[in-house]
């Protein structure tokens, strides 16, 4: 990362995590009896985490969203049997059909696990729901370039180029893009500020030092950054193979 270039999606991926991290990081060695950092005045202490964030933005991202995503694997899968269209299986159980309750669990499980760039979930439920020349033109794009075989789409080679081709010959749509990977590297970056600033809040104070609310509520914030992980991603996905569509169909 370029430290002399501040970018578009920098202050959201870069500056408001490591921020975050840096407050958090100060606190804890004040708390282990080093105090004198806090007092070198409001002014100074501030500009230099700003600058000293940014400088060293590339710490968060060094953990790649992917491996971030998988902290939040256990959610997804609970939100399956709690929150993922239980009426369903409610309605299947009433009418004793056994076997399409598992066909559903497993298909609602296997769309929470699936990794980056969840092609399964895209072709098996989101072009279900879409016009029907929507999805005809991803058929041929299967059939004609990867020889009918889905499973070469998989992997980060074949979005990244989607996503390149239409930053490349779109500047609206290669703006939109930016922004939405802007907002998962910022859900990334929080999630891992919040993990690694839990760890360090617990080993500064030490159980029987530590606050009764600090400890449960950035676990409480961690969780939601995690479980909204995993959503912001699709989204981006989603975004990616549209505009790349609409770019090739113009």
């Amino acid at each position: 990362m370029n430290i002399f270039q501040f970018g578009r999606g920098d202050f959201l991926c870069t500056i408001i995590p490591d921020t975050f991290l840096l407050v958090n990081l100060v606190l804890a060695i004040s708390s282990a009896g080093r105090s004198d950092l806090l007092n070198l005045g409001d002014t100074v202490l501030v500009t230099s985490m700003l600058v000293a964030s940014y400088a060293l933005g590339f710490c968060p991202r060094l953990i790649s969203p992917s491996v971030v995503e998988l902290f939040g694997l256990p959610m997804q899968i609970v939100a399956v049997f709690f929150w993922s269209a239980p009426r369903r299986y409610i309605l299947e159980c009433l009418k004793g059909d056994h076997p399409r309750i598992w066909s559903l669990l497993k298909e609602r499980l296997w769309s929470s696990v699936e990794p980056s760039p969840y092609v399964d979930w895209f072709f098996d439920r989101y072009l279900l729901q879409s016009p029907s020349s929507f999805s005809a033109f991803f058929d041929r794009l299967v059939a004609l370039e990867f020889s009918g075989e889905r499973e070469k789409l998989k992997g980060l080679h074949f979005i990244n180029q989607c996503k390149l081709y239409v930053i490349e010959t779109s500047a609206h749509l290669g703006e939109e893009l930016i922004q939405t990977e802007g907002l998962v590297r910022f859900v990334s970056g929080m999630s891992v500020a919040l993990l690694t600033s839990t760890v360090l809040i617990y080993l500064a104070y030490l159980p029987a030092d530590l606050p009764t609310m600090v400890l449960p509520t950035d676990l409480t914030v961690l969780l939601v950054f995690l479980y909204r992980l995993r959503h912001v991603r699709v989204r981006e996905v989603t975004r990616i193979f549209i505009c790349f569509a609409m770019r090739l169909n113009k």
